[in-house]
């Protein structure tokens, strides 16, 4: 499990799962709209900031895998 020593353990997976849905919405938005590059840029970003917290290796729709 993450070190998430700042959020109550028992709050712990409902942040983290709330922080997925936000992500993969916010995803969708960016994957509809292709000429944003901005909010392609963030979700990148909250990918990234997801991999460090979980240890994962996921990265955006539109991404290739490296």
């Amino acid at each position: 499990m993450p070190n998430l020593k700042h959020i109550p353990e028992n709050e712990q997976e409902g942040v983290l799962g709330t922080f997925w849905a936000m992500l993969k919405e916010l995803e969708s938005i960016a994957h509809s709209n292709e000429n944003d590059v901005i909010l392609r840029h963030e979700v990148s970003a909250y990918y990234k900031q997801w991999n460090r917290i979980t240890g994962d290796n996921k990265f955006p729709r539109w991404a290739k895998a490296v």
